[in-house]
């Protein structure tokens, strides 16, 4: 891992919400095995218990999770029926250097073909005012204030979107963006904070 992290949510396509969280690696086949680890792990908690007669049954390994080939990058997938129920499909794959695990495979196709299109959030024009007010060659912190809270708006039934509406949306609808960065020289670090208002 090399400290880049980066979340992207949306509304959801078969429930509330999806999304995905990258995070930056140095060595993609060490975060693969990581991945498989941390797979590994969660479907093993999420597996049935069962009564056994004896400490000496052995405990038969889960099966090998469900994986598919997009544009060259494995993604493995979660089938759990309970989750599945709330319109999730965890998946997780390893995608130009970095580790990402996401609600549903869709997810990481829809990162694999925006990575292939050359589309970045870099060159958005709220990206740019927003970071032109900070250093960022050292680190960057980015929120899309605006394009949150419309994902979150979406997402609420219908009760609690009338009430979004009346107490939070007049708040935060001037906000566009929030943004920290920092840089770093022989005489320290600077961190700065900068909040889009229009």
């Amino acid at each position: 891992m090399n400290g880049d992290v980066a979340l992207k949510v949306g509304p959801g396509n078969d429930g509330p919400v999806s999304g995905a969280l990258l995070v930056g690696a140095d060595d993609p086949d060490a975060m693969q095995t990581f991945l498989d680890g941390l797979a590994g792990f969660a479907t093993r908690g999420l597996a049935p218990t069962f009564e056994h007669s004896s400490d000496t049954e052995p405990v038969v390994d889960p099966e090998p999770l469900p994986t598919e080939e997009y544009q060259g990058v494995t993604i493995t997938h979660v089938e759990e029926p309970s989750l599945a129920q709330a319109g999730f499909r965890p998946a997780y794959a390893v995608v130009k250097g970095a580790g990402v695990i996401a609600t549903s495979p869709e997810e990481i196709r829809q990162l694999i073909d925006t990575e292939s299109s050359g589309d970045d959030i870099r060159s958005t024009p709220v990206y740019s005012a927003a970071t032109a007010r900070v250093p960022t060659s050292e680190s960057v912190f980015f929120l899309d204030v605006r394009s949150m809270a419309a994902t979150i708006r979406e997402s609420l039934p219908p009760e609690a979107r009338r009430a979004y509406d009346e107490e939070v949306a007049p708040n935060l609808s001037p906000i566009t963006a929030f943004v920290i960065g920092s840089e770093s020289d022989e005489e320290g670090q600077t961190l700065r904070m900068f909040l889009q208002i229009t």
